[in-house]
C-alpha cells in the first residue's frame, strides 16, 4: 500500500492514508493497554501483600505493621486508575430510561451532553485531586511513613486518564458513536423504559 504525504501550512507532513481520529484512537488504545497492565500489576502486588500480612498474622502471630497500609495504597491505585480505560470500553453504569425515548438526533445530543458532564467531572478530579495531593504531601502514613501524597496522587492521575478517554470517546469519535449499539455492548446496567 502506498501512503501519500502532503505538506500542510505548518510545514509538517500528514499521511492521507490515516485520519487524525484513527491515530488518536491508536494512542488511546496504547495508553489504555499500559494502564490496564499497570493496574493488574499493582493489584497483584496488593493481593500478595495482603496474603503475606494474613499469613504472618494468623500463622506466625507476627503481623507486619506495614502490610495492611501498603496493600490499601496499592489497591486504591489499581481500582481508581482502572476506571479510566472503562470509559472508552463503555462499561460504566448508565441508565438510559429517557434516552431510548428520543429520536436519533436527540440521542446524540444527550450523549454529547453526558460526555461534556463526564469531562467536567474528570477535570474536577484533576483540580481537586491535585490540590488535595499538595495539601497532604507533607503528612506521613502511620506504619510505612510514606508521604500521603503518593496514595492521594491516584486521584489526579485518574482524572487525566479519564479525560483523555472521554475526549476521544465522546467528543472526537462521536461521529461513529451509536447510543443503542453502545448500550448493547456495555456490560453496565441498562434500564430501558
Amino acid at each position: 500500500m502506498m501512503v501519500i504525504r502532503k505538506e500542510t501550512k505548518d510545514s509538517s507532513y500528514v499521511s492521507s492514508g490515516e485520519s487524525l481520529v484513527a491515530k488518536l484512537g491508536r494512542y488511546v488504545q496504547v495508553i489504555n493497554k499500559v494502564t490496564i497492565h499497570f493496574c493488574m500489576l499493582v493489584f497483584i502486588i496488593g493481593i500478595v501483600i495482603t496474603l503475606y500480612a494474613v499469613i504472618m498474622r494468623y500463622v506466625f502471630l507476627r503481623a507486619p505493621s506495614w502490610g495492611n497500609e501498603l496493600a490499601r495504597f496499592f489497591l486504591i491505585w489499581s481500582i481508581l486508575v482502572a476506571a479510566a480505560p472503562a470509559v472508552s470500553e463503555g462499561v460504566h453504569l448508565r441508565i438510559n430510561i429517557f434516552v431510548t425515548k428520543f429520536w436519533p438526533k436527540g440521542k446524540r445530543i444527550v450523549s454529547i451532553i453526558a460526555g461534556l458532564l463526564f469531562a467536567m467531572f474528570s477535570l474536577l478530579l484533576i483540580v481537586v485531586g491535585y490540590n488535595l495531593t499538595m495539601h497532604v504531601k507533607g503528612q506521613l502514613s502511620a506504619a510505612t511513613e510514606i508521604s500521603m501524597g503518593w496514595p492521594y496522587s491516584a486521584i489526579p492521575v485518574t482524572g487525566v486518564l479519564m479525560f483523555i478517554n472521554i475526549v476521544y470517546t465522546y467528543i472526537i469519535a462521536s461521529d461513529n458513536y451509536d447510543e443503542e449499539e453502545a448500550c448493547e455492548q456495555s456490560s453496565g446496567v441498562v434500564v430501558k423504559g
